[in-house]
């Protein structure tokens, strides 16, 4: 293999070590998913560059409107205001256009996780994200083009992406026919895009070319992918968008309610 697989072997089986040492340690089911998802964040902290923060906790849009509760939020470090920390448990409150992504960390993937998941992709991606200063093109003035591709489209910032990980399960193949079954009516941009069970595979989206993708498009369908290689193949696909979005400044006086004034 090459040495980015080994290395993405290694980090796999180092993941699945310290799954296994959380299963023996803690009886508490709420305790066994906190260390998960803590697991789960220090591979993006390892693994990414510092402009990609990871939290968890809750992300908020300029009239108030708040997501669910998130395992691990990935936000560009450089642009974002952090609204609030709690200092006991560090969960953090972040705007809704620094955010990169979301990802859900499960300990083992269930069907049933198919409606949990797709309500709370759903709720974060019809987050307003309005609160940006977005330069204007001037009369007589050639401006680049700076548009950011993605679902099939163009946008100013890439909206926020939904990834569900699980460390264990071997259902990739019944979940990928669940999750298209019901959010195949769903805009492709509402959408949970990408799921990844690291002793199992990833359910990817094939395009109407055959191919994969990270995120879907028109015309796209769900597939189970099975690989011993899951977490490599879901860190070459997330890092494909990852390091690509662009975040503009963010208008913080947008949060200000109305009505106060200092």
């Amino acid at each position: 293999m090459s040495e980015l697989a080994d290395l993405m072997s290694a980090a796999s089986q180092d993941m699945a070590s310290q799954v296994k040492g959380i299963r023996a340690a803690f009886d508490h089911q709420l305790s066994k998913g906190e260390a998960a998802e803590a697991t789960l964040r220090k591979f993006f902290e390892d693994y990414y560059p510092s402009s990609i923060g990871v939290a968890h906790g809750q992300v908020v849009d300029s009239y108030g409107s708040h997501s669910k509760q998130h395992d691990v939020i990935l936000y560009d470090t450089t642009q974002t205001p952090v609204l609030y920390t709690d200092k006991q448990r560090g969960a953090r409150l972040l705007p809704v256009e620094g955010v990169i992504a979301v990802i859900e960390s499960k300990l083992s993937l269930q069907l049933a996780h198919v409606e949990q998941a797709v309500e709370s992709a759903r709720t974060l991606k019809s987050l307003d994200r309005s609160a940006y200063y977005l330069p204007e093109k001037l009369p007589g003035q050639i401006q680049l083009d700076e548009k950011q591709k993605a679902y099939g489209t163009e946008y100013d910032v890439i909206p926020p992406m939904y990834f569900l990980f699980a460390f264990e399960g071997s259902a990739v193949t019944s979940f990928a026919q669940r999750l298209e079954d019901r959010q195949k009516d769903l805009p492709v941009d509402k959408r949970v895009d990408l799921v990844c069970v690291m002793e199992d595979g990833v359910v990817v989206n094939v395009t109407t070319r055959g191919q994969i993708d990270t995120l879907p498009s028109p015309g796209s369908h769900l597939t189970g992918y099975k690989t011993e290689h899951a977490l490599f193949l879901f860190h070459m696909l997330v890092s494909r968008y990852l390091l690509q979005v662009k975040i503009p400044d963010i208008a913080l006086q947008r949060y200000i309610p109305k009505g106060f004034t200092f």
